[in-house]
C-alpha cells in the first residue's frame, strides 16, 4: 500500500470516475488543430523558418494555457479534465507526433524549444504519477516512451562472441565430428574413501 493508506486507482476505478469531461477537453483541442491543419491546406503547419519556429512556440504556449485553463474550471470532485500529453499537444498543433520528432531534427533551436515543452509534460505527469492521480504502469510507460527515461528493470539480450572466443573453422569441426571418442580414464573418476 503507498504512503498515506492510499491504494493506486485501478483503471476500472478511473473508468468509474469518468463522466465526459475528460474527453471532451481533448477533443477540442483536437478540433482546433485539425481546424488550423485545414487551413492551412497542403503547406507544412510550421515552416523551417525563424518564423516558423516562432509561430510553433507561440501555439505550444498557447497550448499549455489551454490545459491549464481547462484544469482551473471546477469539476465535481475537483477531478482534472486535461493531462498534457505528446500526441494532445501534436493534435492541438494539427500535427502528428512523428511531424513533432522531425521538426526536432531541424536545429538545435527547435530541438531546445521542443524539449522545453516535452519538460513541461513530462513534470506535470510525475506530479500526477507521485500524487497517485496516474497509474504507476501507465506513468512508466509514458516516461521510456515519450521522455526519453530508461526503465532500468529492462534488459537486453545480445548474441555478440567474446573478444577472446576463439571462432572454430569447418575443418576443425570435421576433425571433432569425425574423431573417435575415448574411453574414460580410471583417473577421470574420484573414488570414495570406505574407511570413514
Amino acid at each position: 500500500m503507498p504512503r498515506g493508506g492510499k491504494r493506486m486507482p485501478s483503471y476500472r476505478d478511473i473508468a468509474e470516475t469518468m463522466d465526459g469531461d475528460e474527453l471532451d477537453a481533448i477533443l477540442d483541442v483536437s478540433l482546433q488543430g485539425l481546424a488550423r491543419a485545414r487551413e492551412k491546406g497542403s503547406q507544412p503547419m510550421y515552416s523551417n523558418s525563424p518564423e516558423g519556429l516562432k509561430s510553433f512556440k507561440h501555439d505550444s504556449e498557447e497550448y499549455l494555457t489551454f490545459v491549464r485553463n481547462v484544469n482551473k474550471t471546477p469539476t465535481e470532485g475537483g477531478k482534472l479534465r486535461l493531462v498534457p500529453d505528446i500526441e494532445s499537444w501534436a493534435a492541438f498543433l494539427g500535427v502528428t507526433r512523428h511531424m513533432i520528432t522531425g521538426y526536432e531534427k531541424r536545429s538545435s533551436d527547435w530541438k531546445s524549444t521542443i524539449d522545453a515543452v516535452k519538460g513541461v509534460i513530462t513534470a506535470c505527469k510525475k506530479q500526477l504519477a507521485f500524487t497517485g492521480k496516474m497509474p504507476p504502469v501507465l506513468a512508466i510507460f509514458d516516461l521510456t516512451n515519450n521522455s526519453d527515461y530508461v526503465n532500468a528493470s529492462e534488459f537486453r539480450l545480445s548474441a555478440e562472441a567474446a573478444p577472446e572466443a576463439k571462432q572454430i573453422t569447418a575443418e576443425e569441426w570435421e576433425k571433432v565430428i569425425d574423431a573417435e571418442p575415448e574411453a574414460p580414464k580410471l583417473s577421470d573418476f574420484k573414488l570414495s574413501d570406505d574407511s570413514d
